[in-house]
């Protein structure tokens, strides 16, 4: 019920900020308080239906929304760090406040910071049950590839630089090819597709397939644990090199600061690190629990304790005098 509390209040934001861009009459600034408020009434939508269903599944859309509104606040960042972007009336239109951020900027970063923050709450409202919150293992790629389109829309890009990495690896293949923009991003837009369909196979290899130790794995299910994590390996892989790609292209040092940011965001989920560290913890608790829960039973299976379950002379034996006494009463 929490998170469905949290979504109504995602949208009443969405429906403010659609009041604001009426004001900031621009299409950067309409752009995102419709995508944003797309996005909540999704997740609004969505919660409805979990919580009517008594679904498990408020928690996994509550992470969705807060890496989607992630992702959306550093595509605004990404345009906000290229001050050459501020005389555009494309993307700001109520001049500049003191020389530092125009006015409509200052207005949407407090904006930005009510939607996270909703979009936090909203993610952490189920007790006792953690979060990885932007950084989920599924729902990174939203917080790191579109600022990455966004930096190739702003300065047209087209692949023609030899030090840009895909262009080195399509120039490998075919010497001196060179990519229009619309090209290149439809190939960036296949990588980005590839990502995600090799990560939902990869996931739905792995799901509902939980061994407590590799020892205890058997040959099919250690060959889908291996398939799982190979398709979920590339699949990262690809996504890695969008910002990459950004990092090589962007014009400012602020916005080359933010793609390497992201680069090392995608590396660290690569190899699905908290995964592994989350499997290995739980193995080491699981046999700690274990080894506890055995201990009186291995203490009294010890030698000298069997011995003296069976011993004779532990027995409780009558004295053989008062059994002759009893027996010649009882004659």
């Amino acid at each position: 019920m929490s998170a469905l509390i949290w979504s109504v209040e995602s949208v009443v934001l969405g429906l403010w900020a659609l009041v604001f861009v009426q004001f900031a009459s621009n299409p950067f600034h309409t752009f995102v308080a419709r995508t944003q408020l797309i996005v909540a009434g999704a997740t609004l939508l969505m919660q409805l239906i979990n919580t009517a269903r008594v679904l498990p599944a408020a928690h996994a859309i509550s992470e969705a929304y807060v890496c989607a509104v992630s992702g959306l606040f550093l595509m605004y960042l990404v345009v906000l760090f290229d001050s050459d972007n501020y005389t555009d009336p494309k993307l700001f239109s109520m001049g500049v406040f003191g020389g530092f951020l125009p006015v409509d900027a200052c207005v949407a970063v407090g904006w930005f910071s009510a939607t996270l923050v909703s979009g936090i709450g909203m993610a952490l409202s189920e007790r006792g049950r953690p979060s990885k919150l932007m950084f989920h293992d599924f729902g990174y790629h939203m917080l790191i590839v579109p600022p990455s389109f966004l930096i190739f829309w702003l300065y047209n890009y087209d692949g023609a630089s030899t030090s840009e990495p895909l262009s080195q690896a399509i120039n490998f293949f075919y010497e001196g090819a060179r990519l229009t923009h619309f090209i290149y991003t439809m190939l960036l837009v296949g990588i980005w597709g590839v990502f995600i369909v090799l990560q939902a196979t990869g996931e739905f290899l792995q799901f509902e397939a939980e061994w407590p130790s590799f020892s205890q794995m058997t040959a099919n299910g250690g060959l889908r644990y291996a398939l799982s994590t190979l398709l979920k390996l590339l699949g990262r892989c690809a996504c890695i090199l969008i910002p990459l790609s950004a990092a090589f292209t962007a014009k400012t040092t602020s916005q080359i600061m933010l793609t390497w940011a992201l680069v090392a965001v995608g590396a660290a989920n690569a190899f699905d690190w908290l995964q592994v560290f989350d499997y290995l913890f739980k193995m080491h608790h699981n046999a700690r629990s274990i080894r506890i829960e055995q201990a009186p039973l291995e203490a009294n299976l010890q030698p000298a304790n069997i011995i003296r379950a069976f011993d004779p002379a532990a027995l409780p034996l009558r004295n053989p005098h008062i059994t002759e006494g009893w027996r010649d009463k009882s004659v």
